[in-house]
C-alpha cells in the first residue's frame, strides 16, 4: 500500500541542521552520549517528538519513545527508530537521519490523520556509537532485554560507571535488568551507507539483507629479539617480518574473496621496538567481518596454515591466538526487505541488496522483532567525520519509502 501524500523534503533538511548546530564548538560535529551537549540535542529533539503528536516518554534504559496509538491497542506497534549520539567530530548524518527521518514519517500521519490499525513507535536510543564506558549500541541492548549486571558496572576513564551515567541520563538503572520486549510488528531503521555502493551505482536505497559477523583476534608471536647490525639475515627469528607475511596474507586471502568478506589488522605492538634491534616480539589484532560465517573460518584456515609453515621453518620460536570476540551474523527479516522494495518501487526509485558490515541499533532489535534496515547514500562513502554528507534529496527519498513501508505494514493482517 502506497500513498500520494509526500514527506516535506526542507523541514527533514532544517531538523538535521538544526540538531547539527547542537555540537562543541571546537570539535564540529560532537555531541558524546552522557555528555551535557547530548542532553541538550535530546532536549531540542522532544520537540520534534511533540509536532508530531507523540506521546513522549523516557524508558526505562533512557531512550526516547514516542507513540502515536493505533486503532486496535491489542495489535503489535509498528516501530522506527535510531540514535542521535556522534563519536568526536563526527557528522551530521549518521544515526540523526534515522531519527529525524522516522519523526517525518509520525509527523506526515499526524498531519493528515492517517488513521493507523496499529500503534506506531518512533525510537532514539541511548548512545549507539562506542561509549567512553567500553559498550555501544546501550540504548537498544536494553531495550531488546539484552543487558546484564556486568555492563552496568563498567567504567569510563575517570571511574563513573556505566550505571551511574545511564542514572545521569534519566534512566531506571534498579528496573534495567528487568526490561521484557515490547510487542513488536516490525523494527526499522534508516541509516546513511558509510561507503560508496550506492554513489557509485547510483542507486537511490540500499536494502540491508543482514549483519555481518564480527570476529577479532589477538595474536602473538615470539621470536628472538637480537643485533641488527651482527645477525645475518639467515640466521634471524624476526618476529615483525613473520606477521608481515601473516598480514599480508589475510588482506590477500579477503581481497581474493569477492564478496562483502573484509578482513582488517588494525592494532600492532612490537618490542623491543628500537631502530637496531631484530624484534622479537610481536601482538596484532585480526578484525574479520561478513555475512557469511564460513567466509570467517577461509581467511582464519588459511591463517593458521602459514603460521605452521613459520613455524616448521624456524622463523618463529611460538604463536598464540586469542579470540577477543565473536558476534555472529544476522539476517533481516525477509518479509520487510519485499515492503521496503514494494515502496521503493511504487515512488520509482532504483534499490539494491546490501549487507551492513557495521553494527547498528536494529541489530539488536531483531534479536525480539522482526527487523531491517534501508541505506541511503552518503557522499564518497564518508562516514564519522565532519565531511560525511547525504543530499536533501536522498534524505526526503529515504522518508517517503520509511512512509509507504509503514502504511503497507499497517494493511498487513497479522498472522
Amino acid at each position: 500500500m502506497t500513498t500520494t501524500v509526500k514527506v516535506n523534503k526542507d523541514r527533514i533538511w532544517q531538523r538535521v541542521m538544526e540538531l547539527a548546530d547542537i555540537t562543541e564548538a571546537d570539535k564540529p560535529y560532537t555531541r558524546r552520549a552522557f555528555t551535557d551537549m547530548y542532553l541538550q540535542g535530546r532536549e531540542h529533539l522532544k520537540s520534534y517528538f511533540s509536532e508530531a503528536g507523540l506521546e513522549t516518554r523516557l524508558s526505562e534504559s533512557a531512550n526516547i519513545i514516542g507513540t502515536r496509538q493505533g486503532q486496535d491497542s491489542n495489535l503489535p506497534a509498528i516501530a522506527l527508530g535510531s540514535h542521535i549520539d556522534t563519536v568526536i567530530e563526527g557528522g551530521r548524518f549518521d544515526g540523526i537521519a534515522g531519527v529525524i527521518l522516522a519523526l517525518e514519517v509520525a509527523q506526515v500521519i499526524h498531519e493528515q490523520d492517517i488513521p493507523l490499525k496499529h500503534p506506531l513507535k518512533i525510537i532514539d536510543f541511548l548512545s549507539e556509537e562506542p561509549s567512553d564506558y567500553g559498550l555501544s549500541c546501550i540504548g537498544s541492548r536494553a531495550h531488546g532485554g539484552r543487558f546484564s549486571e556486568a555492563y552496568l558496572q563498567m567504567q569510563n576513564p575517570e571511574g563513573e560507571t556505566l550505571g551511574e551515567a545511564m542514572t545521569r541520563m534519566g534512566a531506571d538503572v534498579s528496573g534495567v535488568l528487568d526490561i521484557q520486549p515490547a510487542n513488536y510488528k516490525a523494527f526499522l531503521e534508516l541509516h546513511i551507507e558509510q561507503a560508496k555502493r550506492l554513489e557509485r551505482t547510483q542507486t537511490s536505497i540500499g536494502i540491508v539483507t543482514g549483519f555481518a559477523g564480527i570476529w577479532r583476534y589477538s595474536i602473538t608471536l615470539e621470536g628472538q629479539t637480537d643485533h641488527a647490525g651482527t645477525t645475518p639475515m639467515d640466521d634471524r627469528q624476526d618476529a615483525l617480518l613473520a606477521a608481515t607475511k601473516l598480514i599480508s596474507l589475510i588482506q590477500e586471502t579477503a581481497a581474493n574473496d569477492k564478496s562483502d568478506l573484509v578482513a582488517t589488522v588494525g592494532q600492532l605492538e612490537l618490542r623491543p621496538n628500537a631502530v637496531n634491534a631484530v624484534p622479537g616480539w610481536v601482538r596484532f589484532t585480526i578484525e574479520i567481518r561478513c555475512l557469511d560465517a564460513t567466509k570467517h573460518a577461509l581467511v582464519m584456515n588459511a591463517f593458521g596454515k602459514e603460521v605452521e609453515s613459520l613455524l616448521d621453518a624456524k622463523e618463529l620460536k611460538s604463536a598464540t591466538k586469542e579470540m577477543i570476540s565473536d558476534v555472529s551474523p544476522a539476517p533481516c527479516d525477509a518479509s520487510l526487505q519485499t515492503v521496503l522494495a514494494n515502496a521503493c518501487d511504487a515512488n520509482g526509485l532504483s534499490h539494491m541488496p546490501l549487507t551492513s558490515g557495521a553494527g547498528h541499533d536494529a541489530y539488536h532489535m531483531l534479536h525480539v522483532a522482526p527487523s531491517a534496515m534501508i541505506f541511503i547514500p552518503s557522499k564518497d562513502g564518508r562516514s564519522h567525520t565532519p565531511e560525511e554528507y547525504s543530499s536533501p534529496e536522498s534524505l526526503s527519498e529515504g522518508a517517503q519509502v520509511l512512509l509507504d513501508a509503514v502504511l503497507e505494514l499497517d494493511s498487513i493482517p497479522v498472522k
